[in-house]
């Protein structure tokens, strides 16, 4: 008997590795839910962006509006709109023909620098080619800016000679003399002005009533009323008005004219539209090629 206590006292001893093996399964056991847990995460992840990237390719896309894509590819001349726009001449008489199918309308400023430097350079050469031809009549209207503080009075002095038939005799003389008069203090100017009329010709007396008396100064109000209407602020600034039956490729090649200038300029030529003319809007001291351009799509 106390040999078989003794076996049975041994087999603590000999039932160790079966307690460990049994630890062990469940040791296993745990770890094997732990992995599954863990591919369970990754399966609904991968589910998710993959449900996420069908709904991106199914949902509709919102549309890009033209003007932007316009705006977002300036690589060339861009398509025009054609607005409508009532345009007058103003009371002034025109340089040249008054029957020239195409009329030239400035809006300018007597003390604008740009505006001197248009008259002595660009406007020479659209007078002898086209205004001097018959092609194109050429028409003043008055923008005086309110920081050239001697404009007004100049516009008044141009406004008065043509009382006496020499407005564009006074006005050739007034831009040509812009540095000499605009240096002056402003009752100076007005003393100069009334020398330019008496060396042109005309009757001092009445000149110097006129311009004291500010006699045209509701024709110049109406100039930039007109200007203002057209959306035109700066100077210089033109409109060219060309009947469509004259120009009916104008519109669809209006690309070309734009083409001439750099993309960031495109919006100083533009084009609009009164009644059965075209009018080609062209802000600033633009180089001749562009009005040439633009006269050239003319069949006169």
């Amino acid at each position: 008997m106390a040999a078989k206590k003794g076996k049975e006292e041994a087999m603590p001893g000999a039932g160790a590795p079966a307690a460990v093996k049994a630890g062990g399964s469940a040791a296993e056991e745990k770890r094997t839910i732990t992995i599954s847990k863990e591919a369970l995460y990754a399966i609904a992840i991968v589910f998710l962006l993959m449900a996420s990237l069908i709904v991106i390719l199914i949902l509709p896309k919102p549309s890009v509006p033209a003007a932007q894509v316009v705006a977002q590819t300036p690589q060339g001349p861009q398509q025009v709109q054609v607005p409508s726009v009532v345009v007058g001449f103003g009371d002034l008489p025109p340089l040249g023909n008054p029957g020239a199918p195409v009329s030239l309308i400035e809006f300018t400023d007597f003390q604008c620098a740009y505006c001197a430097k248009f008259h002595s350079g660009v406007e020479q050469a659209i007078i002898a080619d086209y205004v001097n031809t018959s092609k194109v009549k050429f028409y003043h209207r008055d923008l005086p800016l309110g920081f050239h503080d001697k404009a007004y009075d100049a516009a008044i002095a141009a406004q008065c000679a043509n009382e006496q038939g020499k407005f564009w005799e006074m006005r050739d003389t007034l831009m040509g003399g812009q540095q000499e008069w605009s240096i002056l203090l402003q009752q100076d100017a007005g003393a100069r002005f009334e020398s330019y009329a008496s060396g042109l010709g005309m009757n001092s007396t009445r000149f110097d009533a006129c311009y004291g008396n500010r006699t045209y100064a509701s024709g110049i109000k109406d100039d930039e009323n007109a200007a203002a209407a057209l959306g035109i602020s700066a100077t210089p600034t033109f409109a060219i008005v060309i009947p469509k039956s004259m120009a009916p490729a104008l519109e669809s090649n209006f690309s070309s004219v734009r083409a001439l200038l750099p993309v960031s300029l495109y919006a100083t030529v533009r084009l609009a539209q009164d009644g059965g003319d075209y009018v080609v809007i062209v802000e600033g001291s633009q180089p001749y090629p562009v009005f040439k351009a633009i006269f050239d799509k003319v069949n006169y």
